[in-house]
């Protein structure tokens, strides 16, 4: 860690109701995963909705493996891992979504356009 941000956005856990670094929650898939407490040994992260909680090893592991499916994708197979990436707990908003959206739109609008490319894109 470099430094400590206070602005609003990084002193909020849901970064302005963004949600951008959250994930769903594994159990009842309506709630986001939030810090919630510190301890002098490891942070916890619990569902808003169900309460459910998740190790901070856990919050690292599944975000080292999102980031990993958004380094090594080719551009055809962006949109299956965005619903890979969603069903595993990433949501819309989570910014490894977002980057493969934004390079899946980058790189498919160099290449000839059809319908269903064009619909992909419209609903990112």
């Amino acid at each position: 860690l470099f430094f400590t941000c206070g602005c609003g956005r990084c002193q909020d856990g849901s970064e302005m109701g963004t949600q951008a670094s959250s994930f769903k929650c594994y159990n009842c898939r309506e709630g986001f995963i939030q810090e919630v407490k510190q301890t002098e040994t490891e942070n916890c992260y619990q569902c808003k909705v169900c309460e459910k909680t998740m190790t901070e090893q856990k919050v690292i592991e599944k975000a080292t493996f999102l980031r990993s499916l958004e380094k090594f994708s080719s551009l055809e197979r962006i949109p299956s891992l965005i619903l890979e990436m969603e069903s595993t707990g990433a949501h819309p908003l989570y910014h490894s979504v977002i980057e493969l959206k934004q390079c899946y739109i980058e790189g498919i609008t160099h290449s000839g356009l059809n319908d269903q490319i064009c619909r992909t894109v419209l609903a990112y």
